[in-house]
């Protein structure tokens, strides 16, 4: 959480529309602070959505994303899809 915190306090989220995270294999809780707790907390300071598990980086299944590539993604009732595109 302090990293992400780090992050959305130098402006790294300034042009974001969503921050997305990976399904993951790694432990991600800390003694009485599960990460999801992070990831609530994170949307609240930076007033953007968050999806979080989605089948993309390490873990199977998973879905590379195109280095230069902008993504439009669909989110509705906890599922989505995406887009990949080479000009906006």
């Amino acid at each position: 959480y302090r990293a992400l915190l780090q992050m959305q306090q130098t402006g790294r989220f300034s042009y974001a529309s969503v921050i997305l995270f990976e399904r993951t294999s790694v432990c991600l809780e800390v003694v009485r602070f599960p990460a999801l707790n992070a990831l609530q907390r994170l949307a609240e300071v930076t007033g953007l959505p968050i999806i979080f598990n989605a089948n993309i980086g390490h873990v199977p299944p998973k879905l590379p994303f195109i280095n230069g590539t902008y993504e439009h993604l669909n989110v509705a009732n906890g599922k989505g899809d995406m887009k990949m595109c080479l000009q906006r």
